[in-house]
């Protein structure tokens, strides 16, 4: 292939891997073509001692003897022709030389024309006819990505009680949240012996450096943590961050508004001009604004959510209701410009919309926050009640917070769920399972975003969810990755649900048993729900698996979305026409890199390159151990082969 510049570059060659397997492949290949070049060499007398490779004499009953070496003497009494073989045998050789030749890892190997490798090794990325590019989804995570998430210690620990332990659980919380943060920053955890905690109420985290840890995430209560949750009230088991009054990302400095003056900042960039840059420093936590004009709206069609002409449906895209904004933190400021930690995820075009910046007010944040080690248990009345909790996890207005190894299951609503507000944030080896309610509109989002950005899911299952893993807070929601997450025996699509999501990356997902058409969609849902229109833009499904559904990839005005080297049935056809977005390398194996995020992560921290990727790509596990339902069997090599 070539880079940018124009020059041959092989990607491949600077893999020892691929190497090793080139060099194998060409050593049996010529192993194999020796032994067909040594069977037309068989004497006219039939000897196979000075000519043959293999010792075809000892097969007496079906090869010549040799008539010059006596101790072949009583086999000299019938002439038999020479053995030569037949031209099957040179075919079938030939075949497999060159399967060899073409082993997966080396001639199999490709890189999309949007994303390759330059001739210094960095990954280049090309822009349409539009300025439409992949952006960098690396941010996303806890601490804006490639940060490892702490072992916090224990400073405080409690065993289970019979009846509702939700108070004694909360005053322990409380008492590490009344304690003076160490130089690191962290108050401490508190961890939950094994065995069952009944909880009837819900358990609040609203303070910095506070950590609710148990002891595992599986049913066996003498070994895992199993919150009990009882009752009727919907409220969430765990709801931790801050009090998020008002719209999310909505909270601005008076005074401190400067215009972008770019006239077209591209998706992607980082760094821009600014009518006056001199009330900006380093450090500074910023607003990027673009407001949804009625120019603006009109330029993507009002969202394209009535293409059919439905009648009997108004809502529609209103100016004012969908501005896009990004929670972004300076790194440098000077000259007119303003760079940033993390990009943009649309086109900020000042001829549709005038964008600005501002200092953001984030009184109220609340940062550092685990929950991990638990299995949540909510009890219900009925496969059909939804008296009972709607998510289990809920975190709103927060910063820099995780959640690992947690189970939850039989919630109506969310399993874990990041909005109102959180930003930079993770979600690790994690099972949302089996809700139970009606399955219809507004429930069944076992993972998902409602108003946060640069939220990475990793290595996480759900099961018989609506929206399995989904973005649902509309323009507000940006910069989100589910990498090597499962959704099994899903009722509809892994997708993101409404009103222009920017920047969403679905990495080796694998939809596995679909009860649905479509299991992951970057598509216009038009008039479904609330006038949905548009739910995803500039979004990828990289290396993704349809497990006989479809993944629908559809561009939208004015940006692109794509499907790269993903497996099964991809298509622009959806329950609303729109173009076709970008499909390359369909049903292709060995598209390179193994995973987008990691390559984009690995580039960017290069010195922590081999710690985050790993063996193998250091794709994380998605098998599932279908005789274990609450299980996360690990596998690490699943990936390489979907």
């Amino acid at each position: 292939m070539r880079s940018r510049a124009g020059r041959l570059c092989f990607p491949a060659i600077r893999r020892p891997d691929v190497l090793f397997a080139a060099a194998a492949a060409a050593i049996a290949a010529a192993a194999i073509a020796a032994v067909a070049a040594a069977c037309c060499l068989i004497r006219p007398d039939g000897c196979t001692h000075h000519t043959m490779l293999f010792p075809f004499h000892l097969l007496h009953a079906r090869h010549p003897p040799c008539t010059h070496h006596a101790h072949h003497a009583p086999h000299a009494r019938r002439a038999r022709p020479a053995f030569r073989p037949p031209p099957a045998f040179f075919r079938l050789t030939l075949a497999v030389a060159v399967a060899l030749a073409f082993a997966p890892g080396v001639a199999r190997a490709w890189q999309s024309r949007l994303v390759s490798t330059g001739t210094d090794g960095r990954l280049v990325f090309a822009a349409d006819a539009h300025g439409n590019r992949i952006p960098d989804f690396s941010h996303a995570g806890y601490h804006g990505g490639g940060v490892p998430i702490p072992d916090v210690p224990a400073v405080a620990r409690l065993a289970p009680a019979a009846g509702d332990n939700t108070a004694r659980i909360q005053a322990a919380l409380d008492e590490i949240a009344a304690r003076p943060p160490g130089a690191d920053g962290w108050r401490g955890a508190l961890r939950l012996a094994p065995g069952v905690y009944e909880v009837r109420g819900t358990l609040r985290l609203a303070a910095d450096g506070v950590v609710l840890a148990g002891a595992g995430m599986d049913a066996e209560p003498r070994q895992n943590t199993i919150l009990r949750r009882t009752g009727a009230s919907t409220a969430p088991v765990i709801l931790a961050g801050g009090g998020a009054a008002g719209r999310p990302f909505a909270a601005e400095v008076r005074g401190t508004r400067s215009d972008i003056v770019t006239p077209r900042v591209a998706v992607g960039a980082r760094s821009f001009e600014v009518a006056d840059a001199s009330g900006f420093r380093a450090g500074d936590a910023v607003l990027v604004v673009q407001p949804s004009t009625e120019a603006w709206i009109k330029s993507v069609n009002a969202g394209d959510t009535f293409p059919d002409r439905a009648a009997g449906r108004t809502a529609v895209w209103k100016p004012g209701e969908l501005d896009i904004r990004y929670h972004r933190y300076v790194t440098a400021a000077g000259g007119g410009r303003l760079t940033l930690d993390a990009p943009v995820f649309d086109h900020l075009d000042r001829a549709r919309s005038r964008g600005y910046v501002a200092k953001f007010d984030d009184a109220g944040t609340v940062r550092h926050v685990g929950v991990e080690d638990l299995f949540i248990d909510v009890e219900t009345e009925g496969a059909a009640s939804e008296n009972h909790a709607a998510d289990c996890i809920r975190f709103q207005q927060s910063e820099n917070c995780w959640v690992r190894r947690v189970t939850a299951r039989h919630f109506w609503h969310a399993g874990v769920q990041f909005g109102g507000g959180s930003t930079r944030a993770t979600v690790e080896s994690c099972r949302a399972l089996d809700p139970r309610g009606v399955a219809t509109g507004g429930r069944f989002y076992n993972f998902g975003t409602a108003g946060a950005q640069l939220v990475l899911f990793r290595d996480c299952l759900a099961t018989g969810a609506r929206h399995a893993f989904v973005c649902n807070g509309g323009s507000l929601d940006s910069g989100i990755v589910f990498l090597a997450c499962v959704s099994e025996g899903a009722l509809a699509s892994s997708e993101g649900h409404r009103r222009w999501s920017q920047g969403v990356l679905f990495d080796n997902f694998i939809a596995r048993r679909p009860d649905t058409r479509i299991v992951l969609g970057l598509y216009n849902r038009g008039r479904y729900g609330t006038a949905h229109g548009w739910g995803l833009a500039h979004s990828v499904a990289w290396r993704c698996a349809a497990g006989g559904g479809r993944i629908c990839v559809q561009r939208p005005p004015h940006a692109q979305n794509y499907a790269i080297g993903c497996r099964g049935d991809v298509s622009g056809e959806g329950p609303f026409k729109a173009p076709r977005g970008h499909i390359e390398g369909t049903d292709r194996a060995g598209l390179e890199p193994v995973s987008l995020y990691l390559a984009q992560l690995g580039e960017r921290l290069p010195r922590r390159r081999r710690r985050l990727n790993g063996p193998r790509n250091g794709l994380p596990s998605t098998a599932i151990d279908r005789n274990r339902p609450q299980s996360t069997a690990v596998d690490r090599s699943r990936l390489q082969s979907t």
